[in-house]
């Protein structure tokens, strides 16, 4: 290598040192990228539907978010703060419910079988304390108050500002590829932007309809904390294949304080309710675009993963929907672009490789 590629090589490792370490920046601008473009969609909409100007659509697309956010922090707010600071004891104690009924089943085996298995009070007493490492940790960005509110205030003044002139901050990028491929990026972009209107549309709604329907389960079982616990089950939709099993989790806890079997019951309707609502309700009041593709389960795990590793508890959040916008740009990129037009020295691909 020649001393110019030295040079770019250890450029690139520093920039991606600095990316790395602005990473809690990222998961900001990330997040007003996504709040941006889901209500453009709205835009979009008041704009071919009530045939209103630009300005008068994102008025009113701004005035409804906040009349929103007003409402959700002024009714709801209060009595979700009270049920969730009572929440960690109601899970702690439905878990020492337990303790009498395991005692009558160790009594039923051999010690040596016990033996194999870790102790159950030693996993009750660590939870707290797991609890708050893992908040602490995935939340280090937002642990004062004044750091939430200017992250806030941040998220917020970005999202209105992509808002306001998306097609500006999208010439921008588009200027930064070459000049030849630029008009490929616009449409790579577009995709991008329909497969993501799509997905907000399902996922919305989706949070709706569990929310509803775990509120109504958890109100017909006498199920203390309902609403917390409602919009927990609604809000960790936005987690695929690990959402379910962290929002069960509360309730089937509270609910041995009550009676043991209803924290089955809990189990059953809350894997009904996510299963109707994602793969029957919404599939068929809102049809899957083609841009969306649900990556396969273990590809969702991994990247679940990985965004969770790097940008906490929010990146489990954001994993889904980076994880569409890169499928699209992976295939249309690197397998339509590179790899599909990749000649063999004979110029022809073989036929059992041709796609």
């Amino acid at each position: 290598m020649k001393v110019g590629h030295w040079f770019g090589l250890i450029l690139c490792l520093i920039a991606l040192y600095v990316a790395w370490q602005l990473r809690q920046l990222w998961v900001i601008v990330i997040g007003a990228v996504m709040l941006a473009n889901a209500l453009s969609g709205v835009v979009r909409r008041l704009e071919q539907g009530s045939k209103l100007q630009r300005p008068a659509a994102l008025a009113i697309t701004i005035g409804l978010s906040l009349l929103l956010i007003a409402s959700f922090f002024g009714l709801l707010v209060p009595p979700l703060v009270t049920q969730i600071n009572q929440l960690p004891d109601q899970v702690i104690q439905g878990m020492d419910r337990l303790g009498p009924g395991l005692a009558q089943i160790e009594r039923r085996f051999r010690p040596e079988f016990w033996a194999l298995l870790p102790d159950w009070e030693a996993i009750v007493a660590e939870i707290p304390e797991l609890a708050n490492n893992l908040l602490g940790e995935g939340w280090s960005l937002f642990s004062n108050t004044l750091g939430a509110l200017l992250n806030l205030i941040l998220l917020t003044a970005l999202t209105l500002m992509l808002l306001a002139s998306p097609q500006a901050y999208r010439s921008v990028l588009i200027r930064l590829f070459p000049a030849f491929y630029r008009h490929r990026v616009d449409e790579i972009l577009t995709m991008c932007d329909r497969a993501l209107q799509d997905w907000f549309s399902r996922v919305a709604f989706n949070v709706v309809v569990v929310t509803g329907l775990s509120l109504t389960a958890l109100i017909l079982l006498r199920i203390p904390l309902a609403l917390s616990q409602a919009l927990m089950a609604g809000f960790f939709t936005l987690i695929p294949t690990l959402g379910v099993g962290l929002s069960v989790i509360p309730p089937m806890a509270i609910a041995l304080l009550d009676q043991p079997w209803k924290s089955l019951i809990i189990l059953m309707l809350y894997i009904a309710i996510h299963q109707w609502a994602s793969h029957w309700l919404t599939p068929r009041l809102l049809p899957q675009g083609e841009q969306v593709t649900t990556p396969l389960p273990a590809i969702t795990l991994l990247t679940q993963l990985f965004f969770a590793i790097a940008f906490g508890i929010p990146g489990l959040f954001l994993s889904l929907p980076l994880t569409i916008v890169g499928r699209i740009w992976f295939t249309e990129v690197v397998l339509q672009d590179i790899l599909n037009h990749w000649r063999s020295p004979q110029g022809k691909i073989p036929p059992h490789l041709s796609l």
